[in-house]
């Protein structure tokens, strides 16, 4: 089974960047690594209405799966999130691109991720014969 480990680096008010890197069955193998936006930590509290998608998701270790989604295409599904629903892993570079979900890229210009298609192409590929995955979110120090 995959690993991805997300160590969170640097939480700004409006955003929270991370890397994620996509360990092999061997568990010591690395076989990519993608930048990774998030919301910022709000306590899962939103003047938006549905405080399910106000926040980055607690650090934890998570199941997650591959799916295809309507709008988004190629994603991963984050199972078991502490009063979450519905939290996914895709594409997209922005904060406004996220409700609680975690968004990936290449890599980062600035604030941003960016080359979205290429790593959504080489996770895509990784999980063709993978039912599922472990996520695995930590703070850095």
């Amino acid at each position: 089974m995959l690993t991805l480990v997300v160590p969170r680096l640097k939480k700004l008010p409006d955003r929270t960047l991370s890397w994620m890197l996509v360990i092999d069955h061997d568990g010591l193998t690395p076989l990519a690594k993608t930048a990774i936006l998030e919301p910022p930590w709000r306590d899962n509290v939103s003047g938006r209405g549905d405080f399910r998608k106000a926040s980055c998701i607690p650090v934890g270790r998570y199941r997650v799966t591959p799916m295809t989604h309507p709008k988004l295409g190629f994603c991963l599904l984050v199972h078991d999130v502490p009063g979450r629903s519905d939290v996914l892993l895709h594409w997209g570079g922005k904060p406004e691109n996220s409700l609680g979900c975690l968004c990936f890229g290449m890599e980062f210009l600035g604030r941003i991720c960016v080359k979205q298609a290429e790593a959504r192409r080489k996770l895509k590929a990784l999980f063709a014969d993978q039912t599922e995955a472990v996520l695995v979110i930590v703070d850095a120090a």
